[in-house]
């Protein structure tokens, strides 16, 4: 009866760890990628004001992924305060195992651009980096990274 219970507060141990690790990584999909899984996500939830002004800091979301032996899109986007999704880059890119994922949002003179990168264990970085865009009014977004096989 001992063992039984050990058993089942390890598991839901186990679920919370998981569970409060995507809340805090700002993930809203499985930490693995295949091709039998959905898209992945590193989001941040943020006041983006508009225009960018260049002195504002700089603002990042990581999170650890693995992603199975395979081609991927990668995309770039943010949603604005009225729900509309915008995609500012999108490129391929071959992944296999554990990686670092960050996304970065940088306000310039007007502009802001958005890069995500992944480290691997080798310490091999992969780049994606929108470029500037405008934002078209201040609010709540939502920014950050996809990756889908």
């Amino acid at each position: 009866m001992k063992r039984a219970a050990i058993v089942v507060a390890a598991v839901i141990g186990a679920a919370f760890l998981t569970v409060s690790g995507w809340v805090s990584a700002s993930a809203y999909a499985a930490p693995t990628v295949t091709q039998d899984t959905p898209p992945a996500y590193n989001y941040q939830t943020q006041y983006l004001g508009a225009p960018a002004q260049s002195q504002w800091p700089s603002s990042f979301v990581y999170r650890d992924i693995y992603l199975e032996a395979g081609s991927y899109e990668v995309q770039l986007r943010y949603r604005t305060p009225n729900g509309h999704w915008t995609t500012v880059h999108v490129a391929g890119g071959d992944f296999h195992g554990w990686y670092e994922w960050e996304c970065e949002m940088n306000p310039g003179a007007g502009t802001y651009s958005m890069i995500c990168s992944f480290r691997d264990s080798a310490n091999l970085i992969k780049i994606y980096n929108s470029g500037g865009f405008e934002i078209p009014v201040s609010g709540e977004y939502i920014w950050g990274g996809r990756i889908d096989k």
